[in-house]
């Protein structure tokens, strides 16, 4: 049976060094990714590291990568091409945080307030506070 789906991913601006970027990507017989959390600026992409510690025996640190380039939004997991995937916890097994979308599909947000009061953006607040207590107001 088939069922609509809809991948989405939101990046608002949190500060001059931060991104707050959500990802909800959905794949084949029911599998995704869903993860949030705040991006910050590194070598030329938002990079989100995971404060927690990945939940699979001998996986990396979960690092996801958003970058801007040649009119694609890209997302990656992996520190090289051939790398194994950082943030795999985060998706079913037919899932993948290996993502790339034009830029000419982007709409704004138009659910920002909503967006702010949301459980993943406080705990994204408060990870980034935990972790770069210089970021707090």
């Amino acid at each position: 049976m088939p069922y609509q789906a809809e991948d989405v991913i939101e990046i608002v601006p949190y500060d001059a060094d931060h991104v707050y970027v959500r990802a909800h990507l959905d794949f084949y017989n029911g599998h995704m990714c869903d993860i949030a959390g705040m991006g910050r600026y590194e070598q030329g992409a938002f990079v989100y590291h995971d404060p927690a510690p990945s939940p699979l025996p001998e996986a990396p640190q979960c690092a996801l990568r958003v970058r801007v380039a040649h009119g694609q939004l890209t997302l990656t997991d992996r520190a090289t091409p051939d790398a194994v995937s950082s943030c795999r916890a985060y998706c079913g097994v037919r899932g993948s945080l290996e993502y790339s979308i034009g830029l000419d599909k982007r709409r704004p947000v138009r659910y920002l307030d909503r967006l702010k009061a949301s459980r993943e953006y406080r705990k994204a607040i408060d990870d980034l506070h935990a972790t770069e207590p210089r970021t707090a107001p």
